[in-house]
């Protein structure tokens, strides 16, 4: 009999993934924009931000919504180690809504 695995819900694993395209959108972007100075590289810098925050706050609801899969137990953590994992995991949350609502608020005040 084997055990079955838990797992985040598709819709986390989807906004995941997601949040990843936007932010590595987002870093190629500023990058062209940086060494470019183009327009072009600033609208598409733009759209990723709307787009990441959009993604972020719908994913920041879903998973105060969902039910967070335990850690594994084919692998043992200390007490310590589990508060570092949920203090790391929180601390992105936490950078991506930062620099999300940061960057919506510096291109408004151009």
């Amino acid at each position: 009999m084997t055990v079955k695995e838990e797992r985040y819900s598709l819709p986390m694993q989807a906004l995941h993934w997601l949040t990843a395209i936007c932010i590595i959108g987002l870093i190629v972007a500023g990058a062209v924009r940086h060494f470019n100075g183009s327009a072009v590289g600033g609208a598409i810098t733009e759209s990723f931000g709307v787009l990441t925050l959009i993604i972020v706050s719908v994913r920041v609801v879903v998973r105060l919504r969902s039910r967070v899969p335990p850690l594994r137990t084919s692998q043992r953590y200390g007490a310590s180690m589990k508060k570092a994992a949920f203090a790391v995991h929180m601390a992105l949350y936490v950078a991506m809504v930062t620099c999300s609502y940061s960057g919506w608020v510096m291109t408004s005040a151009e």
